[in-house]
């Protein structure tokens, strides 16, 4: 504005161009106390619960990421799923819970076959012998129960099913998430790059424009320009390596890894 107030004075530029530098300014001040209230409000939440006092000023530093590192197939985050995915393991372990249930109605089926083994002495009776042992086999079954049994064995055969059901929606749904999160992941990951790509480009563009203000080649617009740029740049790397880690996290819960 101030150089664009020079140009008015000096008859090279119209009043219009102060007053477009003018509303420009006013927007870059809304702007930038939205900002400065929103970092009051993240830095008062934080603080809040790491259990620091709502005034203390913190020093940030920054959360490396492993945006560069190479990532599984699609095909292997899925079997880590079906493998490792709690609940999933939990549906498994209730639907053998309910498979050994119905084993155990269908054992009542089988009759109770027992061995046994005895030895009697007496003294009582002097026309009997004195020692006496016999071995034998012992059967108990039940013809009949009004169809307790086959009715214990169609429940648990009914919960097989509702378990094994469960499980199958639990993979299907599991398997949803993994391929939402990996397309995700790989989005992300492509933005970093470029993200960082920009970046760059903007730094390189803030030392080139720097240097021709230096020698009185641009003006100092140019300059502040640059070093909006190259802040811009750096805001949109911080973003895209936010998104980064928030599509790794949704994946790691959804295969059951633990999170890095």
């Amino acid at each position: 504005m101030k150089e664009n107030t020079d140009g008015v004075s000096t008859g090279n530029l119209l009043d219009v161009a102060v007053l477009g530098q003018k509303t420009s300014l006013l927007q870059s001040k809304y702007q930038l106390s939205k900002l400065e209230n929103q970092i009051s409000d993240l830095t008062g939440d934080l603080n809040e619960l790491i259990g620091l006092p709502i005034d203390t000023e913190l020093e940030l530093q920054p959360i490396p990421t492993d945006a560069e590192s190479s990532l599984l197939s699609l095909a292997e985050y899925r079997d880590l799923a079906i493998n490792q995915n709690p609940e999933i393991r939990a549906a498994l372990q209730a639907a053998e819970k309910a498979r050994q249930g119905v084993r155990i109605a269908r054992a009542n089926y089988i009759p109770d076959v027992g061995a046994f083994a005895q030895y009697t002495y007496q003294n009582g009776a002097p026309f009997l012998v004195h020692n006496n042992g016999s071995i034998g086999l012992r059967m108990n079954w039940n013809v009949f129960d009004w169809g307790k049994r086959s009715a214990a064995a169609g429940e648990g055969e009914a919960q097989v099913l509702q378990a094994e059901e469960n499980v199958q929606r639990l993979k299907r749904r599991v398997t949803l998430q993994v391929e939402k999160s990996y397309r995700n992941l790989e989005l992300a990951k492509e933005m970093t790059t470029t993200a960082r790509a920009a970046l760059e480009q903007a730094r390189e563009t803030r030392r080139l424009d720097g240097d021709r203000y230096i020698l009185g080649v641009s003006l100092a617009f140019a300059d502040w320009r640059a070093k909006a740029g190259e802040a811009s740049a750096q805001a949109n790397l911080l973003r895209a390596d936010l998104d980064y880690l928030l599509a790794k996290g949704e994946l790691d819960v959804a295969t059951g890894a633990a999170p890095k």
